[in-house]
């Protein structure tokens, strides 16, 4: 949810600055971006960084080492803050996320946890005009600004932000629209995206020249020692996450089958 203050805002002059997002604790993946992204300014992680992959310690640690990194909290992120875990679930799916989301706790411990807890709910960049970071949407951390999003929604989610460029995550689906005198672009997902595409993806919000350009990126990456991982620390909700990260969908939630082992079988 939307506390009652975005966060501070951090002046760039002429900065190139890389958005991730939804890492999701697959540290394979933000390796292979951390390394396409060369040299930048600024890395923001933008949200639903740790929780559901098999590295979430690992995913924390190759961030924080970054020279420069701002966060913002994602739906997940809060889950964790939350102990989301000891509420009651209200079926097997959920039951299993919740599992996952005490286990990624334990891996990152209680320092981890306050860590994660001073995440702001999204970041104001002065990057030419002025950019706005958040993880979903103005409006809260769980409400995604989708590709298919009527313009006429998208201009009520901006109605209140000043600034003309605004970076969300959350769907994991790259995005880059213009509604309302504002352009709206998804970073996508840095751990799996759900289009089809197994790439990782990220944006680089670059204004050296004075004007700002925004470049959509993609890289490859093992995705077979991603599920390697999963199957070897026998991660909660593993099938999910590792038909997920294998085909780059969202699992239906009806036609989720916990007992088909293959789902996280992987390639020698």
């Amino acid at each position: 949810m939307r506390p009652a203050c975005l966060c501070g805002c951090v002046t760039l002059a002429r900065m190139r600055v890389a958005v991730l997002s939804d890492v999701h604790g697959n540290v394979r993946a933000l390796e292979a971006v951390l390394a396409d992204m060369g040299a930048v300014d600024l890395v923001v992680a933008n949200g639903d960084l740790l929780a559901f992959g098999p590295r979430p310690a690992e995913t924390l640690a190759a961030l924080r080492r970054l020279p420069n990194v701002l966060y913002v909290s994602g739906n997940n992120d809060r889950y964790l803050v939350e102990r989301r875990w000891e509420a009651e679930p209200s079926d097997g799916w959920e039951a299993e996320a919740f599992a996952n989301l005490h286990w990624t706790a334990g891996a990152i411990g209680p320092q981890g946890l306050d860590f994660v807890a001073t995440w702001p709910f999204g970041q104001h960049l002065g990057l030419g005009g002025g950019a706005l970071v958040v993880h979903a949407s103005p409006l809260a951390d769980n409400i995604g600004m989708f590709p298919w999003t009527p313009d006429a929604q998208l201009g009520h989610m901006l109605r209140e932000v000043n600034e003309p460029l605004v970076i969300c995550g959350h769907t994991h689906l790259v995005m880059d629209r213009q509604p309302d005198g504002h352009r709206v672009m998804s970073d996508g997902s840095a751990g799996f995206p759900f289009d089809r595409d197994v790439r990782p993806s990220y944006i680089i919000v670059d204004d050296a020249t004075g004007r700002v350009q925004v470049e959509v990126r993609r890289v490859s990456y093992d995705a077979t020692a991603a599920l390697r991982d999963l199957a070897r620390r026998s991660v909660p909700f593993a099938q999910v996450i590792a038909f997920q990260i294998r085909h780059a969908a969202l699992m239906p939630k009806h036609e989720t089958d916990y007992a088909r082992q293959d789902l996280v079988r992987f390639a020698e």
